[in-house]
């Protein structure tokens, strides 16, 4: 309890200091403990789940899922979901983002992504539909193909990829190559991965991905087979995760 009565922080610009502060409200940032007490406190709201529509939580991200046959039969079922929500906000004193909030209808029927989508409203305000939606590092889309997620990721890991190459120009051993490819690249695409259903071609764009970091590690050519990759390396199949 240490962590959360005796803070105190200072503020610093250039050659500037103020005086050190007490912090008596509020969680530590990047504390593990900080997920865990914000979840506590928005007990409430995940009590507030139901089968007709689900409200999952965490931290301070709120998601609410329903299913139907129809996308009004949907928001029906949506709607009693963001009044329960919107009162249990109230009572605790606490109040939803709504510049933050999105409305996404996903389906695998071609002919109706396209079609007039009903739009569900919280509070006074109408909810914007969206094209895609991240939640808990996740990106859903419409068609549910994950084309964005893969996208989003294979950006984020390319920073990592870069930092391996560096490292290998400077001829680092082969175990700690090994190692930053876990901890900066294979980190970022195997996120979520066993969770998710993706079609083969993005999985494969994934695995070509981790098999180009393989050669960087290895210094093998491309005609290298990939199953000597993973024997050199010790690194699985991202399919295999």
């Amino acid at each position: 309890m240490a962590a959360l009565r005796r803070r105190r922080c200072i503020l610093k610009y250039k050659g500037w200091c103020s005086d050190w502060t007490s912090i008596s409200t509020g969680l530590p940032q990047g504390s593990p403990l900080s997920p865990v007490l914000f979840n506590i406190y928005m007990l409430d709201l995940a009590r507030l789940d139901r089968p007709i529509a689900r409200i999952r939580t965490f931290a301070d991200d709120v998601l609410v899922s329903a299913k139907g046959g129809s996308r009004d039969e949907i928001l029906s079922r949506i709607s009693p979901a963001l009044t329960s929500i919107e009162a249990c906000c109230e009572k605790d004193r606490c109040e939803i983002n709504g510049d933050k909030a999105a409305a996404l209808h996903c389906t695998l029927r071609k002919r109706i992504q396209n079609a007039d989508q009903p739009v569900p409203s919280y509070g006074e305000a109408n909810i914007p539909l969206s094209m895609s939606m991240r939640y808990l590092g996740v990106v859903f889309d419409k068609q549910l193909s994950y084309t964005e997620h893969v996208n989003t990721t294979l950006q984020r890991a390319t920073k990592g990829v870069n930092a391996l190459k560096a490292a290998a120009g400077r001829r680092a051993e082969e175990r700690h190559l090994v190692t930053l490819y876990k901890a900066l690249v294979l980190s970022i695409i195997d996120f979520a991965l066993p969770m998710i259903q993706m079609s083969q071609n993005q999985v494969h764009r994934i695995e070509r991905l981790q098999n180009a970091c393989l050669r960087i590690i290895t210094g093998c050519t491309r005609s290298t087979p990939i199953p000597v990759l993973h024997y050199l390396t010790g690194v699985t199949r991202t399919d295999n995760l």
